[in-house]
């Protein structure tokens, strides 16, 4: 059974996976249907969006974004299904590996392009978010691991003075 600390971290991450799913699904639709953002009154996603970073090899980052959101939050329902070690390691490394593209792409944002899309610095946030929440789903199965293996020492040393 899980702990309900778990079950708290694991709704975070389908969370904030179906909130990456709407917003790279949006700047998708817009992205194939060539419209405009509609964005806050002073940032700058049309700018952002239309620049020579917004895609690789003619495929938009919204759409790779959303292909990400998806998998992860695939991974998250796996999660909740008696996951193993390896299955929480897997979620935290491809979240880490979306972090860390997500730093470049705010990097660039800021000082590259000078431009800021709403849109993409909530994705920012959401993969931030991923990352984080993997990391503490992969150490409160370590620590209950830890208190499981510790309660079965207990147990088995008591079973043994009792014979």
């Amino acid at each position: 059974m899980r702990s309900a600390t778990y079950t708290k971290l694991w709704l975070i991450g389908i969370s904030l996976s179906i909130v990456g799913l709407v917003d790279t699904l949006y700047l998708s639709y817009v992205g194939i249907s060539q419209t405009t953002v509609v964005c806050v009154a002073g940032s700058s996603c049309n700018s952002v969006l239309g620049s020579v970073y917004s895609s690789v090899g003619g495929l938009p980052l919204a759409l790779i974004g959303f292909l990400y959101y998806l998998i992860l939050l695939a991974e998250f329902v796996y999660l909740k299904e008696g996951s193993t070690h390896k299955a929480r390691l897997v979620a935290t490394t491809f979240s880490g590996i979306g972090f860390v593209i997500s730093l470049f792409l705010v990097y660039l944002q800021f000082f590259v392009l000078q431009a800021i899309c709403e849109y993409c610095m909530l994705s920012a946030l959401l993969t931030t978010g991923l990352f984080i929440t993997s990391i503490m789903l992969l150490k409160t199965n370590k620590k209950r691991v830890a208190n499981n293996e510790k309660h079965s020492k207990v147990k088995s040393y008591g079973n043994e003075r009792s014979s």
